[in-house]
């Protein structure tokens, strides 16, 4: 809803420099307000001020917009608690541009870099509007919730730093509906991450009873259970809150069991806010079993962080970021916005040092800095052996493979890149901070650099883009790269990765003809273990469509050989009726092409395979589903517990949580029943079942499903 709510300003403000300003007549409502309106009283006329460079601060870079600023000039008056109107000349508004005109509010209320009080607009148009809100029979809360979906949360956030408990908490009832009973239309469906933090906020209240505070984590873990979403800190943050009310209410035993539960966490995979999760988790620790339960809790923390091979992992990444740091002074945040005119830029250089489904993510964002800049030659770096991948993102394209893996070699590199003409443009499309990208960037020189602003590589950019504050696909978190470009782009996009391969295939030699068995892909690997979904029970998927469809199963593998032993069990357990094959990464792109379906795990196979648009169904683990959900033709299985979205060691023997691989809960919970249901339902939209087939021998050698 952002793009409306940008047309809205514009019209707004081209309506402003023609003489033609806003006007906004609204009645005092007699709904109480809270302790916000208690003891003041409110001038009949104020004026409401909304700067675009505020409204939009997470939109755009900072310096990038011209300077707008839209005056609404507001007048309260007596009457009844009838609606609220804009009005110009004469002629009311509809209730949409209100709402529209209450999220632009309410937006700029959160960005502003200045407290809002500065605009004593603000907080008046505030209070009329939480009263509204109370008085209204929910239309106007639904037209605000659509042009903003965080507008409750943003608003309570305002009003709690302001000091006004009560009505931050007001905001942030409208901003959890009726979250853990989530619909299509609820606010928490439409937005858990901001309906979890708005229960967090409630249950943070000094005025809320521990019995009260217990429903409300209750809520929140619905909220998690029903929408698929996760977040570790706000997960644990939960977990705390809840095992707080149990000690509060005198519940001791369940207490200290749902603190264990956050200990395991917190041991096994550290996160960012570690130092104060521990600190409240001591203080519980000493109020649910005093001083020995604090002693063992302090002594598992420390031995945790020690040996824990993620706290190892975190250490040597801190460790290495450290390293290779700039120590020149970092660009102050308010810069001027060079000309990035597409007749200017010759010459444009990308860099995505990452694994193969990151980058085949990136395609839609390669392809529109191709059609920014068609004339301009693009040199693409990626990691070495993704050249063939790589230069399927966008036609035209230079791929420079880098050898990042070992040291000599990138350093050779990267002494060869200081000596190469400049770019005109550089953009580092990768968002976390990694030393390869950080001395990429620094080895690479170019006029205008984008990317996002980030500790280790600040000082590189000329154009920094602010990282996304909320959990969004990767895709539309580095779509925002390209905002300095010129290139509009919503916070949402339905952008999807598709490959052109050099000589696109005839239609008749992918799809079988009516009476030829359909031919099915199954890669069986993933580039971190516990991605990778059980042998057994991908063999019974396989032996469910063998006898249902006939089809002709190839199991897949990469080079690693844990995954080629994974294969071949596949393989023995189906029997006579699957084949494996072990392709190379310039081959597989055209293998999974000539396939009718896809089944594979959370790995880069999967996302090329639906950049070719092929059906694919996926087995998904612990990964982060919000991050790298898959688009396209794709039906995904997935039940993930409290433990996913853990960061990925691949040189660890157990999970984030602790886990063997064989009780990892996002890989159990994942049945082959619903595996094999999805795979029956894409396969029955291509085309009708051809003769069963029953494999030789292979009810003999099945094994049964764990």
């Amino acid at each position: 809803m952002n793009d409306a709510l940008e047309r809205t300003f514009d019209a707004w403000w081209a309506r402003q420099a023609e003489g033609r300003g806003l006007r906004l007549s609204l009645p005092r409502w007699s709904a109480p307000v809270g302790d916000v309106s208690a003891g003041q009283t409110e001038p009949s006329t104020l004026s409401l001020s909304l700067r675009k460079g505020w409204v939009y601060a997470d939109r755009y870079a900072p310096g990038s917009l011209d300077e707008r600023r839209l005056t609404v000039s507001v007048r309260l008056r007596e009457g009844d608690a009838a609606r609220g109107a804009i009005w110009q000349h004469g002629e009311p508004i509809l209730t949409d541009e209100l709402a529209a005109l209450a999220a632009l509010a309410i937006r700029q209320a959160h960005f502003a870099p200045a407290k809002p009080a500065v605009d004593p607009g603000f907080y008046a148009f505030g209070r009329w509007l939480l009263a509204a809100l109370d008085a209204d029979d929910g239309g106007l809360a639904a037209r605000l919730f659509a042009a903003e979906p965080r507008a409750g949360w943003w608003w309570g956030r305002v009003l709690d730093r302001a000091g006004h408990a009560a009505a931050a908490e007001r905001a942030w009832v409208w901003q959890i509906g009726s979250a853990g009973d989530t619909t299509d239309d609820d606010p928490a469906a439409r937005d858990p991450e901001a309906a979890v933090r708005s229960l967090l906020g409630l249950t943070q209240s000094q005025r809320s009873a521990p019995a009260d505070r217990l429903g409300l984590c209750g809520r929140a873990q619905r909220v998690f259970d029903r929408t698929g979403f996760r977040h570790f800190d706000l997960q644990t943050r939960v977990d705390l809150a809840r095992a707080a009310a149990l000690i509060e209410l005198g519940y001791r035993v369940e207490g200290r069991g749902a603190l264990k539960v956050v200990e395991r966490r917190l041991v096994a995979n550290p996160s960012a806010g570690l130092a104060g999760q521990t600190l409240r988790l001591g203080t519980l620790a000493w109020r649910g079993g005093g001083g020995l339960t604090l002693l063992r809790l302090g002594t598992a923390l420390a031995g945790g962080l020690v040996t824990s091979a993620t706290a190892r992992y975190k250490l040597n990444q801190a460790r290495r970021r450290r390293r290779w740091r700039s120590r020149r002074p970092r660009l102050p945040h308010a810069f001027v916005h060079p000309s990035l005119d597409p007749q200017a830029v010759r010459r444009v250089a990308l860099v995505r040092l990452d694994r193969i489904g990151d980058l085949v993510c990136m395609q839609p964002i390669v392809r529109r800095v191709r059609d920014r800049y068609p004339d301009a030659a693009i040199d693409l770096y990626v990691t070495a052996g993704l050249g063939p991948i790589a230069a399927r993102l966008a036609p035209d394209l230079r791929i420079v493979e880098i050898d990042w893996k070992h040291a000599d070699r990138f350093a050779e590199q990267l002494y060869r890149f200081t000596q190469t003409p400049p770019y005109n443009l550089l953009i580092d499309l990768l968002e976390p901070d990694v030393p390869r990208h950080a001395r990429l960037d620094r080895a690479l020189r170019a006029t205008a650099r984008v990317g996002f602003d980030s500790p280790a590589r600040r000082d590189v950019f000329t154009h920094r883009v602010p990282r996304p504050e909320f959990s969004t696909h990767l895709i539309d978190r580095t779509a925002r790269l390209l905002r300095p470009l010129g290139v509009a782009v919503p916070d949402t996009t339905d952008w999807r990765p598709r490959l052109t391969p050099p000589e696109p295939p005839e239609p008749a030699t992918k799809a079988a003809s009516p009476g030829e068995r359909p031919s099915v892909a199954l890669h069986v690997g993933a580039g971190w273990r516990f991605k990778r979904w059980y042998p057994d029970r991908w063999a019974e998927v396989a032996r469910g469509l063998i006898e249902s469809h006939g089809v002709r199963l190839t199991v897949l593998t990469g080079p690693d050989p844990d995954e080629a032993a994974m294969a071949d069990e596949v393989a023995r357990l189906v029997g006579d009726a699957a084949t494996v094959q072990r392709p190379d990464l310039d081959a597989l792109p055209d293998l999974l092409a000539g396939h009718d379906l896809v089944l594979a795990n959370d790995s880069g196979p999967m996302h090329l395979a639906l950049a070719l648009d092929v059906p694919t169904v996926v087995a998904w683990g612990p990964g982060d589903l919000t991050l790298f959900r898959p688009r396209g033709p794709v039906a995904v299985v997935a039940h993930q517990s409290r433990d996913a979205n853990g960061p990925q060691d691949v040189d660890a023997d157990r999970s984030p949580m602790g886990h063997a691989y064989e009780d990892v809960p996002c890989l159990v919970n994942v049945t082959a029943d619903a595996v094999l249901a999805d795979a029956r339902r894409m396969l029955d939209k291509t085309k009708a079942p051809a003769s069963p087939v029953t494999p030789p021998d292979a009810t003999a050698a099945a094994a049964p499903s764990s």
